[in-house]
């Protein structure tokens, strides 16, 4: 059990290009409505779910894990032309 807890605690070196690979968290009303968005996807209740990834995208427009949520609801809507644009953008 030490080695585990020993084990967790190391992490690797502080780099610059962190900063870049990571976007801020999302407040905690966005944060939910993100949650939902996943489970509404989970679902199947995607037209809930497209509504509120537009709330978020309302005040976070470049949140890349709402664009991608965005655009794998757009599929199973079949909208898969914005689908995948949506898709590439938010993993970009």
């Amino acid at each position: 059990r030490e080695a585990s807890v020993a084990h967790s605690a190391i992490r690797r070196p502080y780099r610059p290009e962190d900063e870049h690979s990571m976007a801020p968290p999302l407040p905690a009303k966005e944060a939910t409505l993100f949650k939902a968005i996943v489970k509404h996807y989970e679902l199947k209740s995607y037209k809930k779910g497209l509504r509120a990834a537009d709330q978020v995208l309302k005040k976070f427009p470049e949140h890349g894990e709402t664009i991608a949520m965005k655009g794998l609801l757009l599929n199973c809507m079949e909208k898969k032309e914005e689908a995948y644009d949506l898709v590439r953008k938010g993993i970009k």
